[in-house]
């Protein structure tokens, strides 16, 4: 890794707008040992320290297969203005405007890009199609691929996050399209407000699904991938 002033943006700062104590120390010019000192010795309340420095621990090989750990930090913009504040000279300045640029070359791009959903939201997302396939027996790949297609994405993940609830009522209103195996709950003499009340509050509760049954005697019984837990069922 060169130290030179044609390093390129995306390797200072990362996609997520941090940096490195590594690539400061190289930067800068500095002994790695001292740019850990100096950021453990920094005077700033503990929560704000702990904001926008975060020890990191990397693996080093030493021969032989054996390993040793070694401490770095990253950092975010905040906690780099804040380290190299004290550093001097014209080429100090120069890698600060350099960092700085970087930071917000990396920022810019970021705003270009469209928000996707979060994780609570692809969880959700995830959920309502469990539960599609529990009272359908469709397949999970072609509900996924349904998502894909109509939003124009790679990944379901990459859906945006002003389409969330468009996606949720794709799966919801779907026309089942293929002939689906086994026997649906909703086909055994239940409503779909029977089978979504039931469903629904064994996600909410945590269970993992793995395949919803009628019994003999006309009960619904969930089967989950926790074995400890009791199956629950409804009458």
């Amino acid at each position: 890794m060169t130290t030179e002033l044609a390093r390129t943006q995306s390797v200072l700062i990362s996609p997520d707008l941090k940096t490195t104590s590594l690539i400061v120390a190289e930067a800068f010019g500095k002994r790695h040992d001292d740019v850990l000192k100096r950021i453990e010795t920094l005077e700033m309340a503990a929560e704000y320290h702990a904001r926008n420095f975060a020890e990191m621990i990397r693996e080093i090989k030493i021969g032989k297969g054996a390993t040793r750990r070694s401490k770095y930090y990253e950092m975010s913009r905040d906690g780099f203005t804040l380290l190299v504040m004290g550093f001097s000279g014209r080429k100090a300045m120069e890698w600060k405007v350099k960092f700085l640029e970087a930071f917000n070359a990396m920022e810019a791009e970021l705003n270009k890009r469209p928000v996707v959903i979060t994780d609570a939201q692809a969880r959700a997302i995830q959920d309502a199609i469990k539960l599609r396939i529990l009272m359908t027996g469709e397949k999970p790949g072609d509900l996924y691929e349904m998502l894909k297609s109509s939003f124009q994405v790679p990944k379901y993940r990459r859906i945006r996050r002003e389409d969330f609830a468009k996606a949720l009522e794709i799966i919801e209103t779907r026309p089942v399209m293929t002939a689906c195996a086994g026997r649906p709950a909703v086909t055994a003499g239940f409503t779909e407000t029977d089978v979504k009340h039931l469903v629904k509050g064994a996600i909410g509760a945590g269970l993992e699904i793995d395949q919803i049954n009628v019994d003999h005697e006309g009960r619904i019984a969930l089967v989950t991938k926790q074995p400890t837990r009791d199956p629950k069922s409804i009458q």
